[in-house]
């Protein structure tokens, strides 16, 4: 019987050797579950904060975007106030010396003039009736003493 006494108290000290393990077993797995749970509660906070910053880059990337299409807007009303307006300087910083030469440079009938001496776009604008270039023949400057552009005299 003694014998059979160490056996049953080997096997209690297995068993209680066995409970202990399993008791470890179970606070490292619930250590482990804790630190899976605290570590996806970390990232989901971290999901968030990215999410605010995102939502908070959105907002201010659509402000800027109304910002930009306000002064686009803006600019575009002031470019059609002035649709009609043609901003063109006269002065071909040509200067006479007498009053009457430049009167007598715009009384031209520019139509019966040379047209060999003006480009054919002219010529077609003339004949259809539209604008006439904004500079005398090269001959007509000549003749009312005018300088001479390209060098020669004609």
């Amino acid at each position: 019987h003694g014998g059979h006494l160490e056996e049953v108290e080997r096997l209690r000290e297995a068993a209680e050797q066995a409970k202990l393990e399993l008791e470890r077993q179970r606070e490292a797995s619930k250590s482990l579950a804790e630190e899976r749970e605290l570590k996806m509660l970390e990232e989901e906070a971290e999901q968030r904060r990215m999410a605010n910053a995102l939502r908070d880059e959105w907002a201010r990337l659509e402000q800027q975007r109304r910002t930009v299409t306000l002064i686009q807007h803006s600019l575009l009303r002031a470019s059609d106030d002035r649709a009609g307006c043609v901003e063109m300087n006269l002065d071909d910083g040509v200067v006479y010396d007498d009053e009457q030469d430049l009167d007598e440079l715009w009384d031209l009938d520019w139509a019966g003039l040379e047209t060999e001496t003006r480009p054919p776009s002219a010529t077609a604008a003339a004949a259809s009736g539209g604008a006439l270039p904004t500079t005398p023949p090269q001959s007509v400057a000549a003749e009312l003493g005018a300088p001479s552009t390209s060098g020669t005299s004609g």
